[in-house]
């Protein structure tokens, strides 16, 4: 066989040119890439502040409650208090007061059970 009748196989290797299509698509990959991790932060800093804004109004909600509950501890702790619940709730009276009960006619034993028989002085 000679070497003319052989036949050879002849690769020709396609060197591929990089065009400027292809830079342009690299660039706009890359800027895409770029621009929606940007957004995606913007959005997630976006949920923080939110967040943030309303644990600080339940914060100011909760110190508003907190001082009304203060006050109104600091009243029930108070002599007005005390003297008034003594008075309506269990029919004390001061030493030296006259009780007078103002009754409807008709209704004697329903007045008895709701303010007490004999209010009872002593406080």
């Amino acid at each position: 066989m000679s070497a003319s009748s052989t036949p050879t196989v002849l690769r020709k290797f396609r060197r591929y040119r990089l065009t400027k299509r292809f830079w342009w698509f690299i660039i706009a990959f890359v800027v895409l890439n770029i621009g929606s991790a940007y957004a995606h932060q913007g959005w997630k800093a976006w949920q923080y502040r939110k967040q943030i804004a309303e644990a600080q109004r339940q914060l100011e909600s909760i110190l508003r409650r907190n001082e009304e509950l203060r006050e109104e501890y600091a009243y029930l702790q108070s002599e007005a208090y005390i003297e008034q619940a003594a008075r309506q709730e269990l029919g004390l009276v001061m030493p030296g007061e006259k009780v007078v009960i103002m009754v409807q006619p008709g209704n004697d034993g329903d007045v008895e059970r709701r303010v007490g028989a004999n209010p009872t002085p002593g406080f």
